[in-house]
């Protein structure tokens, strides 16, 4: 890199940093005010709720990076254009494009950390957070939603029925196969009172009955009690079953995709979450690219209002545009890929329009 290069970045970082401290602040001032209820309502202690509030600072701060970053992108073209650095860099021969590289790899490194925080930090966090306010602030005992009922699955040319899932204590109860000709006539139907994880794929099966029912109804098989490798069972028990897709990991949804996509069911819902926790890592390289020509603007004219308008305008519209695609892939309306990635390709060819006016600005 060039020393214009460096001093810019040097610019970018410290305008970054106080960005984010700011909306940090302002963030910790509004949460203790608006969680002071928890005084009056449960006894709570200042303290209490301070600690709380830091706890949960790593969901508001991946959630606040990619904006922070653009803010910050924003006011230091404009402080550069104002004192013209930018313009006597351009003058002597400098190129936009330099300047370009330098935003696109300090904002890779940004979607490094946001994968880093929503992957790893974030969900310990939350965890963490929520039995802290439990415990210290509304002081009761937790009481977590460890089954499911009723829970239906078809594998190949059998159904299966498992009337409870003990997520927690990993049992299951009342578990019944039903398993079908070509024809889809019933040949045989497969009892388990209940199953008990041991460990790895293995499990204790109680109380097992084959009934063949291709003509009278007869018990060919029965045994009380045996071990039984058994992957389906230790899947079926994952406890990121009975979370929101929202607070699942790449690793996680991935997982829960696979398993429901050999099953026959619909994974759909938590693809359009998979594919959002790429898009949302994504949008700050994407948002740099995209408002970088529309911030620019070497002539008499300029007007400070108008290019930080152009940039504010851009990431309002961007992000307007991707919470309403994203909703209409939640509700089944459009592909899981396309509700994330459409306002992708929207932007980037209003950012291609906005190079393609400036492009004597960029040459090399």
């Amino acid at each position: 890199m060039n020393k214009f290069q460096i001093y810019f970045l040097k610019i970018l970082i410290r305008n970054f940093i106080v960005v984010e401290a700011f909306v940090y602040i302002i963030y910790m001032f509004f949460m203790f005010f608006t969680q002071s209820k928890y005084i009056a309502r449960y006894g709570a202690t200042l303290k209490d709720i301070f600690i709380y509030d830091v706890m949960r600072s790593p969901v508001f701060i991946s959630q606040t990076l990619p904006v922070s970053f653009i803010v910050a992108v924003v006011v230091t073209f404009i402080i550069l254009i104002r004192t013209t650095e930018i313009t006597a860099y351009v003058s002597i021969g400098g190129s936009l494009l330099s300047i370009l590289k330098v935003l696109v790899f300090l904002s890779i490194f940004v979607s490094v950390i946001m994968f880093f925080l929503t992957e790893f930090v974030v969900p310990k966090s939350q965890a963490k957070s929520n039995d802290y306010k439990i415990k210290y602030i509304e002081k009761r005992e937790e009481v977590r939603v460890t089954t499911l009922n009723n829970f239906w699955i078809k594998d190949k040319n059998s159904f299966i029925q498992v009337g409870t899932i003990d997520i927690i204590n990993k049992k299951l109860f009342d578990i019944k196969f039903i398993d079908l000709d070509e024809n889809g006539k019933i040949v045989k139907v497969r009892y388990i009172s209940q199953a008990d994880y041991i460990e790895g794929k293995k499990w204790s099966i109680l109380d097992y009955k084959d009934v063949d029912t291709t003509d009278v109804p007869k018990i060919v098989k029965e045994e009380k009690n045996f071990i039984q490798d058994n992957d389906f069972f230790t899947r079926l028990v994952d406890v990121s079953l009975v979370f929101q897709p929202k607070e699942l990991t790449f690793s996680e949804l991935k997982k829960i995709v696979k398993f429901y996509k050999s099953k026959g069911l619909s994974y759909s819902l938590h693809m359009c979450y998979y594919y959002n926790k790429i898009a949302n890592i994504l949008n700050v390289v994407l948002l740099v690219i995209v408002v970088l020509p529309f911030l620019i603007d070497l002539s008499r004219g300029f007007s400070y209002i108008r290019a930080a308008g152009n940039g504010i305008v851009i990431v309002f519209l961007y992000f307007i545009a991707q919470s309403t695609f994203f909703s209409m892939g939640k509700s089944g309306v459009m592909p899981p890929f396309w509700s994330n990635f459409l306002g992708y390709f929207i932007f980037i060819s209003i950012g291609l329009f906005g190079y393609y006016r400036k492009r004597k600005l960029f040459y090399v």
